[in-house]
């Protein structure tokens, strides 16, 4: 897998969404396109670097809304982030198109959810809420997502985190946020599908620019180098 983040070179001066979508909607359908590519896929938060954490409030089995606060780890996905990385639902049913902010208010949760939230109990069908946000009128009325869907954990946790995270998986779409691409090469380093990447997204847009190009197994990896170094540093001066 290679991880990247599309930006436009004018973000600075504020994007034009409707030709940043344009623009990273046919860059993704010349990826898809390559021989050597099997998925181009987008999320807010790439695994093991860990996610921003929410209290969510759970309704009770029987539906009802009487709300029991727990904290989980929040991503926003692409419907088509769980196949691209080969992570079939486990239980109920996958994102659709026309899930998100204008269709159906619907969430899915990992193994950790299941077993730290639910202890282990049914997951499909409860419902849950995120608590008000910053400015809200006081009583509006939130929202309940209805759990339709489970995967296994995904990497929510960072990986200096020793226990696995809760997750909630909320369908995104281009233009909602900025988001990370993550394209899976069918075989070999996919480093080598850099070059052809940054081709095709030059041809595409020239005000278009990859950041942050990397292997996903790889992300973490500058982030340990600087804890390992300061675990030997404070044992340095520990001692």
């Amino acid at each position: 897998y290679v991880a990247l983040r599309p930006e436009m070179l004018s973000e600075r001066d504020g994007v034009d969404t409707a030709r940043y979508v344009a623009a990273v909607s046919a860059l993704r359908q010349h990826l898809l396109a390559e021989p050597g590519v099997s998925g181009v896929t987008f999320a807010s938060h790439l695994p093991r670097l860990g996610h921003p954490e929410s209290e969510i409030e759970l309704s009770d089995q029987s539906g009802a809304a009487v709300a029991v606060t727990k904290r989980v780890d929040i991503a926003r996905v692409d419907p088509s982030y769980f196949d691209a990385l080969d992570a079939p639902v486990r239980a109920g049913r996958a994102f659709r198109e026309g899930d998100g902010a204008d269709g159906a208010p619907v969430v899915i949760v990992d193994q950790g959810f299941v077993d730290q939230v639910l202890g282990g109990r049914n997951a499909l069908g409860r419902q849950l809420r995120l608590p008000p946000t910053g400015g809200a009128p006081v009583g509006e009325e939130r929202p309940w997502f209805e759990i339709v869907g489970v995967v296994k954990d995904l990497g929510m946790s960072a990986v200096w985190e020793r226990e696995p995270a809760a997750g909630v998986y909320f369908p995104i779409r281009l233009g909602q946020g900025p988001l990370q691409m993550i394209v899976h090469a069918r075989a070999g380093d996919p480093l080598a599908l850099a070059p052809r990447i940054r081709t095709l997204s030059m041809a595409v847009d020239p005000t278009l620019r990859l950041a942050e190009i990397q292997r996903l197994d790889a992300v973490a990896d500058p982030l340990l180098w600087i804890l390992r170094l300061w675990l030997r540093i404070t044992a340095a001066l520990t001692g």
